[in-house]
């Protein structure tokens, strides 16, 4: 049995030197250290048992010789009993930084739990703001293929302007070079009249356009034009979209209006019960209180009644103790005198204990009914 306990002890020197410092170690080494040392203290109590047994046996068969030859295992006893102290403040400590760090750990929970609702809260904004992205720059592909059509179709109209002026001078010097000088000139006349009339048509145009009478300028309106109609049109867009909006709007307002005026009428309806319970409340409380009333008039009467009674039992309680007093007057008077034996005296005698019996009788009644 001692060298179990001395190599239970070695093992927890072991493990005290070994061990750093609580405050230093994560979660888990603390748990271990912790379930260590709850088998420890059970080890340890087992062995207190063990050894309570064993100075048991000593005390009652053992000799002092063997007494005397095992003072160095109570010494090593006192020992281990030290260190056994040392071990449950070790371990109250621990279990004092374990409270704390299991403190530190359900602050931390929370606050990570107060973490996930506000990273929830962002994601759901960012991904608000992701699909309104994507809707602008849907909106912007839109408009930048809108404005790439326009571009294309301005360089088209600007590459045909400069093929139809090149193929008029090239006309023109075929024309100078192959025909005459009259048929130039007639030529001539009819290309100056072609261009008066192109010139009197983009006139028009420019008027119609409200700029100068330049192809070039009338070509710039006309983009210009086309811009403005197109983001004429994406406005015309976006605006439909928020008459859409509004009228979801509008059918929502609808129906919270629609929900909250059945509540209303519910509550109405609560409150139109609610007064006709009062109302009848209001009744029963007018009876109960005429009731209250007429109970009251009855009790100032009884109380009345009861006290002319009492008055009357005073009274008469007065008179029976007026008639005993008498009664015992007579009686006294009569034991007094000294009758003579006759006939008359005997009668006499009669009638007084029969008084005196009435009186005792009279007053004993009296007595009861009081």
């Amino acid at each position: 049995m001692p060298q179990s306990i001395k190599l239970n002890m070695e093992k927890l020197e072991i493990n005290e030197t070994t061990s750093s410092s609580p405050g230093q170690l994560p979660r888990y080494e603390l748990e271990e250290q912790l379930r260590f040392y709850k088998t420890e203290l059970d080890k340890k109590d087992e062995l207190i048992r063990e050894m309570t047994k064993l100075t048991a046996y000593v005390h009652d068969n053992e000799t002092q010789r063997y007494i005397t030859g095992n003072s160095g295992s109570s010494e090593k006893l006192d020992q281990i009993r030290s260190r056994v102290e040392k071990l449950q403040l070790t371990i109250a400590e621990n279990k004092d930084i374990i409270q704390e760090k299991n403190c530190m750990i359900n602050e931390l929970r929370a606050e990570n739990e107060a973490i996930k609702v506000d990273c929830l809260t962002h994601i759901q904004r960012i991904e608000e703001l992701e699909h309104l992205l994507e809707e602008n720059s849907r909106h912007l592909r839109q408009i930048k293929t809108a404005e790439e059509q326009y571009d294309t179709a301005l360089r088209t109209l600007q590459n045909d302007v400069k093929a139809k002026n090149e193929k008029i001078l090239q006309l023109q010097s075929q024309i100078r070079q192959t025909i005459s000088e009259q048929k130039f000139e007639e030529d001539s006349k009819q290309l100056q009249t072609t261009t008066d009339s192109l010139r009197k048509s983009i006139e028009d145009f420019a008027a119609l356009l409200d700029c100068e009478s330049t192809p070039e300028q009338c070509i710039l309106k006309l983009a210009d034009l086309l811009r403005t109609h197109s983001v004429y049109k994406t406005q015309a867009l976006q605006k439909a979209d928020e008459v859409e909006s509004f009228q979801f709007e509008q059918r929502a307002a609808r129906e919270t209006v629609l929900r909250l005026s059945g509540e209303l009428n519910k509550e109405q309806q609560e409150c139109q019960s609610a007064r006709a319970h009062v109302q009848s409340l209001q009744a029963e409380l007018q009876k109960l209180q005429c009731k209250n009333e007429q109970t009251e008039t009855q009790n100032s009467l009884l109380q009345d009644r009861i006290k002319q009674l009492t008055e009357a039992l005073q009274a008469a309680h007065r008179e029976t103790e007026a008639v005993t007093k008498q009664f015992s007057l007579l009686a006294e008077t009569e034991s007094k005198i000294k009758p003579r034996p006759t006939l008359g005296n005997n009668i006499g005698s009669e009638k007084s204990s029969s008084t005196s019996s009435i009186a005792e009788d009279y007053s004993a009644t009296f007595k009861n009914f009081l």
